[in-house]
């Protein structure tokens, strides 16, 4: 089951109930990559120029590249999230992540660092 997509004109990208995100070519509809690492549903996503932003009820952030399938960042230290992340967008530069915990938070996209509440 599908429950989170985000779409460039080039890329659809799925997160689906098994905890997967999935990078489908729009032309051909190959599968191009299956990004794992996330440990409950995928709560959000966001997708600017082949980096893709995730946001999880495992409350975890994750940035993809999703060219190449591998994750750059996983946002986490004393300032990540104690609860599930509920909504998120992002830049070429910030990522903004909310949870269930109240919080609100900003993160440098490039190098995975919290930058403030």
């Amino acid at each position: 089951r599908v429950y989170s997509l985000q779409f460039d004109g080039i890329h659809v990208v799925s997160g689906s109930l098994d905890t997967s995100i999935r990078v489908w070519d729009v032309e051909s509809g190959q599968l191009k990559h299956t990004l794992t690492g996330h440990q409950s549903l995928t709560s959000g996503m966001e997708l600017h120029q082949n980096i893709l932003v995730s946001g999880n009820a495992d409350s975890t952030v994750k940035v993809w590249d999703i060219t190449t399938g591998h994750c750059l960042h996983t946002f986490s230290g004393p300032n990540k999230h104690q609860s599930a992340v509920t909504c998120l967008q992002s830049s070429n530069r910030f990522v903004i992540t909310s949870s269930d915990d109240g919080t609100v938070k900003l993160w440098d996209v490039r190098t995975g660092e919290f930058i403030r509440n």
